[in-house]
């Protein structure tokens, strides 16, 4: 198998499928400077239009919002990640501040 198909992330619930076909496939991600794990997405059937896992929605006791440069919600527009709730970190390890 070429690495670009074995990195792809897209090929890799169906992998996973062929030697564990009753697994339950969740994808988690976060935003590594705040959260250690805040948003999940579980894994069905794939659309073959996707280019990508969707990156989900947001734990239990979490907020995740995309905000813009004041602050506001708009819709399908880039911006910044804000992680709040449970699993927000207060800090950093080592940090000076």
């Amino acid at each position: 198998m070429p690495a670009q198909q074995r990195l792809d992330p897209l090929n890799l619930p169906g992998r996973l499928r062929e030697s564990a076909p009753k697994c339950r496939i969740v994808s988690l991600g976060n935003a590594t400077e705040g959260s250690i794990r805040s948003i999940l997405h579980e894994i069905g059937d794939l659309d073959p239009a996707w280019a990508a896992i969707p990156y989900g929605i947001a734990m239990t006791g979490q907020s995740v919002q995309v905000l813009d440069d004041q602050l506001l919600r708009p819709v399908h527009v880039p911006g910044q990640l804000y992680v709040d709730g449970h699993g927000t970190v207060l800090g950093h390890w080592q940090a000076q501040s």
